[in-house]
């Protein structure tokens, strides 16, 4: 077997890795304190895919949508950074990337184009 290092590829239904990430206070927080809880996450990772996020609609009934924009940094300071660019190596990201994660914490969507069609219709087959 080779020494080189695997890369896990996102896939629908995995569990979020063990990646660290600086909140905008600067505090460390793990992808699984993220997406735990009654909510559905939608994590943006790169300009395009934040652009995007900020643009998509939630539903207003049902469980919540927590935003997560991953660096590059917002210019108000918002997004999260990932300075060692775990995220990117566990999940093996080329590009822009926006993932939503339902509340059971396991990627339901991934989008690497046209973020807002399809994370919206995505969104509608996982919600009321």
């Amino acid at each position: 077997m080779s020494a080189s290092r695997l890369i896990d590829v996102p896939v629908v239904g995995a569990g979020p890795p063990s990646t660290e990430l600086r909140a905008p206070d600067g505090a460390g927080v793990t992808l699984h304190d993220v997406f735990h809880g009654p909510h559905f996450t939608a994590l943006a990772h790169g300009p395009r895919a934040a652009r995007d996020l900020e643009r998509s609609d939630w539903p207003t009934t049902g469980a919540r949508l927590k935003r997560l924009a991953v660096e590059p940094a917002a210019a108000d300071g918002s997004a999260f950074t990932d300075a060692r660019n775990t995220l990117r190596r566990s999940y093996g990201l080329t590009g822009d990337t926006l993932l939503l994660i339902p509340p059971d914490g396991h990627i339901g969507h991934i989008a690497t184009s046209d973020f807002l069609t399809t994370t919206q219709s995505a969104a509608r087959a996982m919600t009321p």
